[in-house]
């Protein structure tokens, strides 16, 4: 079965042990590395990162989330993974601090195909065997293993 690249989820960026007492520091580096790596302004992103947060947490429950943006700016989507070195208060729907966060950012005109990526990850970090082991994981290229196999698996069964 051929599967474009639209459908696989691509993690761009893993850091597997961030150090962020709070939301914000966790955002601040996470735009840091961004911008090091796409060029994309790292105040820009953590000001609309923020500025999204104050509006509705991305913390989806169980320790996760799954913040999201469609930049203009932006020339590719651009998945980044990050392990919490230990939980943030992110105002979550279940109250549970967040560890692991899966953030999207999509080029501006990328509407059907973010959505489409954002449903991916959704229904991937909702695999309560998958965050165990995401958690448990010695370092970025276990996790990145766990993520490319899960994702497999969930394109598989589609």
């Amino acid at each position: 079965m051929y599967v474009s690249d639209d459908e696989r989820l691509s993690i761009d960026l893993i850091l597997p042990d961030l150090k962020a007492p709070h939301i914000t520091q966790a955002y601040q580096t996470i735009s840091n590395k961004v911008d090091m790596m796409t060029g994309f302004p790292a105040r820009t992103l953590f000001t609309q990162l923020m500025t999204r947060e104050q509006h509705a947490s991305s913390g989806i429950g169980e320790g996760v989330a799954i913040p999201h943006l469609r930049l203009p700016k932006l020339q590719k989507p651009f998945i980044i993974m990050a392990r919490l070195a230990r939980p943030v208060d992110f105002n979550a729907v279940d109250d549970y601090p967040v560890d692991l966060i899966m953030m999207l950012l999509s080029p501006g005109s990328d509407g059907p195909h973010h959505l489409r990526r954002l449903s991916r990850i959704s229904r991937l970090m909702r695999n309560p065997a998958l965050l165990e082991d995401l958690r448990s994981a010695a370092d970025a290229d276990g996790l990145r293993s766990l993520l490319d196999q899960s994702s497999q698996r969930l394109l598989a069964a589609a």
